[in-house]
């Protein structure tokens, strides 16, 4: 199971098996009575060009897909995946499939809707290896560490990792991390977000955790955080650095979101 833990260590397993043994290996595991799902997914798959491919990082590019909203809840589906017993880009497909069938989608808009969960798959990969990289370096540093990272932390706290430290005076701290990408149409959109435009944000400790592409640590096509990006995020943890206001945030919103920022939200 690629928990939280040790997704990095299930990535070379990924990489040597295509999607199609991946999805046999599953079904074989699961033995579903609901033969329809397989061949479903099968067809989905075969369309998407994927069955052949191998499952690595490059499984996101190439892709059918339909902009516009979804009607999947993909970090739902990811989530669920990660915590059953047997995880792999193919079971996340497969669950995709299921989760459209039972939204009563024709194939074709199966298709597309997988052709996006795919797209946002290294997203949620990328965010599982920041919290547990994080979270690793806080514990070494010899602070206590709670991890929660789920879709309700996703979707309803409007945050991508949670990390919940105590420190040796028994101080409790909860941050809140960001993980986007300096692209400008991601910016965009945070900058957008930090404004309230999506609704206010939660009081409490925020950080915010840029990615760029180009600097990234690549294993078997995932790009991950560098190591400079962890570094620096798991010092302004452990040092209990202070933060920023929020209003101070958004005054400098316009250069300080290519930086690793702390800032506070008051209740």
């Amino acid at each position: 199971m690629p928990t939280y833990k040790s997704i990095r260590g299930y990535m070379k397993t990924w990489s040597e098996v295509t999607f199609a043994q991946g999805l046999d290996r599953y079904f074989e595991l699961n033995k579903p009575q609901n033969t329809e799902w397989l061949e479903r997914t099968k067809q989905t798959l075969e369309e998407q060009g994927l069955m052949s491919r191998r499952m690595d990082g490059s499984c996101s590019t190439g892709l059918i897909k339909q902009e516009g909203r979804t009607r999947i809840p993909f970090s739902t589906v990811f989530h669920n995946g990660v915590e059953s017993s047997f995880f792999t880009p193919a079971t996340y497909s497969a669950d995709i499939v299921r989760a459209c069938m039972e939204q009563g989608m024709s194939h074709d808009a199966s298709v597309r809707e997988l052709g996006r969960a795919l797209r946002a798959l290294p997203s949620f990969i990328r965010e599982m290896d920041l919290d547990q990289m994080v979270s690793t370096k806080i514990g070494e540093a010899g602070i206590e560490v709670r991890n929660l990272q789920d879709a309700e932390v996703d979707i309803k706290g409007k945050t991508d990792v949670y990390v919940r430290v105590t420190r040796a005076d028994g101080e409790h701290q909860a941050y809140r991390l960001w993980s986007y990408m300096t692209t400008r149409r991601s910016i965009s959109n945070l900058r957008s977000r930090l404004m309230g435009n999506r609704g206010d944000l939660p009081a409490g400790l925020h950080l915010l955790c840029p990615f760029d592409s180009y600097h990234a640590r690549r294993s078997y096509e995932w790009y991950l955080y560098p190591d400079q990006t962890i570094d620096e995020v798991a010092t302004i943890i452990i040092e209990n650095q202070d933060p920023i206001s929020y209003a101070a945030l958004l005054k400098g919103l316009d250069d300080i979101t290519y930086d690793v920022t702390l800032f506070r939200v008051r209740a």
